[in-house]
């Protein structure tokens, strides 16, 4: 049988990497995921639930891994919110580049997909350690 977690608008999700403990953090960056259909179902009732908050946690580490290494950083830890909220989308989205046109461009693009699509968002951001 499978337990469904009901979605809960604006949900944290945090990554932390071993062996970070003591290391500072030297930058960020956010990063924005439609989340995957394996990770969301919209019952009967037309409410979302989580399927498996294992799969959930996965992928946010994987997204967060990998947006590390295509920006030649070193992964600190990651933290992510789960919504369908336009005004957290586009707040986290911009989050210290709000002058960068290339970052409003990219949210006023996840913006108008969210605005289509009505489901909810991956918002991450990526903070790296300084070198060791």
């Amino acid at each position: 049988m499978q337990i469904l977690i009901p979605y809960v608008r604006d949900s944290i999700y945090r990554v932390h990497m071993p062996g970070m403990d003591g290391r500072e953090v030297d930058g960020h960056d956010q990063t924005i995921i439609a989340v995957p259909d394996e990770v969301l179902v919209r019952g009967r009732d037309g409410r979302l639930s989580i399927v498996d908050v294992r799969v959930l946690n996965q992928v946010v580490r994987d997204v967060s891994v990998q947006g590390a290494e295509n920006l030649g950083v070193e992964l600190h830890h990651a933290e992510w919110i789960l919504t369908d909220d336009a005004a957290v989308v586009e707040k986290r989205g911009m989050a210290g580049h709000q002058q960068c046109a290339a970052h409003r461009a990219a949210v006023d693009q996840v913006l108008a997909h969210l605005a289509e699509h009505g489901q909810p968002l991956l918002v991450g951001t990526l903070f790296w350690a300084a070198p060791a």
